[in-house]
């Protein structure tokens, strides 16, 4: 089987960073995580480190190595100096000086951890030129992720199904009229950045993008995290992306259908309601499509919020049709004589007497 392949990295950047120089807490804290997680996945890894880290190439040679794991392990030593973004050092540094996000932690968001962050699609481009497991799918995946994920085991039900769009977890949506730089005078944490998948060409495309978008802000005298650029670039470029939802615990297990923040969830479905961007909520609900289509998750009222959401917004996405999905749910509970899908529907009345299709939908006494 031709496996998708992960892309990962760790650097000590506090080390680096010449801060906590002496306490390898940290470095030990994200080494445990991955000794739970990454490194004992069954499928195609490249790992990117420092050139001169001796002592987590042993780790992560050791382990493979012990679970027989080493075909698919591919450990590349690389000089942070060297990469893609390092050169924007001095940027950043001017930058911090000028540019303030009010929320931001300078002591944490330092130039060297910016540039880190950043190189995450550099890293991308790398093993995609590298590709020493000939895959023609990628994924890149935090060293330490479950440092936030639950539900991890359910990566095995959907690391086959990688799509050839970018795949990446969408928590706030950027709809607001705001211009870039006036909204992210605060970090607003839009999109994840720890896990995102797609093909080469589109992840090429990808790695381009946030590059331009980068030297773009630079150039303006601002700066962000690699999530805000990341959702620049989503917000202008929004066909090249299928999007998840949730928060950040469900980065591995919502990539298919939700599990974990539906509060999040219909937080998201409230503001583009209210916002009146039908563009994004019409394709959060077709992400919703599958966790729906299963009969023990159509008696709550996510589900009723749901139907009510897609007969709201169908029309302006649709080509002024309901989408045939949900008229069968709705005729589904018609013919179970469901009392709540009755008063959905006859509260919506008049949103449906828009709809073209609007006769597929079975008759009903009140």
């Amino acid at each position: 089987m031709n496996y998708p392949t992960i892309v990962t990295m760790f650097y000590d950047i506090r080390k680096l960073d010449n801060t906590h120089i002496n306490d390898n807490r940290q470095k030990n804290k994200y080494i445990e995580l991955a000794k739970q997680f990454i490194l004992l996945l069954p499928y195609p890894i490249i790992f990117f480190i420092d050139d001169e880290d001796n002592e987590t190439y042993n780790i992560i040679y050791n382990i493979r190595n012990e679970l027989n794991l080493l075909h698919f392990t591919h450990i590349f030593k690389f000089d942070l100096k060297k990469t893609y973004f390092y050169k924007d050092l001095l940027k950043l540094e001017e930058l911090q000086t000028k540019f303030f996000i009010h929320n931001g932690d300078l002591k944490h968001e330092t130039p060297l951890y910016i540039i880190l962050t950043n190189n995450k699609l550099y890293f991308v481009e790398k093993a995609i030129e590298l590709n020493p497991f000939n895959s023609s799918h990628f994924i890149w995946m935090d060293f330490g992720i479950n440092h936030v994920a639950k539900n991890t085991e359910l990566i095995h039900e959907w690391f086959t199904k990688v799509p050839d769009k970018i795949k990446q977890l969408c928590i706030n949506p950027y709809i607001e009229s705001a211009e870039p730089k006036k909204y992210f005078e605060n970090i607003w944490h839009n999109c994840a950045g720890g896990l995102f998948s797609g093909s080469k060409k589109n992840l090429l495309k990808y790695v381009e993008l946030f590059k331009q978008k980068t030297e773009k802000i630079y150039n303006e005298n601002w700066y962000q995290l690699e999530e805000a650029v990341m959702t620049m670039v989503q917000r202008e470029n929004y066909e090249l992306f299928d999007f998840y939802y949730g928060d950040y615990e469900g980065i591995i297990s919502n990539y298919l259908k939700p599990l974990h923040s539906w509060w999040l969830i219909n937080t998201n479905i409230d503001k583009c309601l209210n916002m009146n961007n039908t563009k994004y909520l019409y394709n959060l609900l077709i992400y919703l499509d599958l966790f729906f289509s299963f009969e023990e998750n159509q008696n709550n009222e996510n589900f009723y919020k749901y139907i009510n959401s897609n007969i709201i917004c169908n029309y302006y996405q649709n080509d002024k049709c309901l989408r045939i999905e949900i008229i069968n749910l709705i005729n589904k509970k018609i013919n179970e004589n469901d009392p709540k899908m009755k008063d959905l529907l006859e509260n919506n009345l008049n949103n449906l007497n828009f709809y073209n299709n609007k006769e597929l939908i079975i008759k009903f006494e009140s």
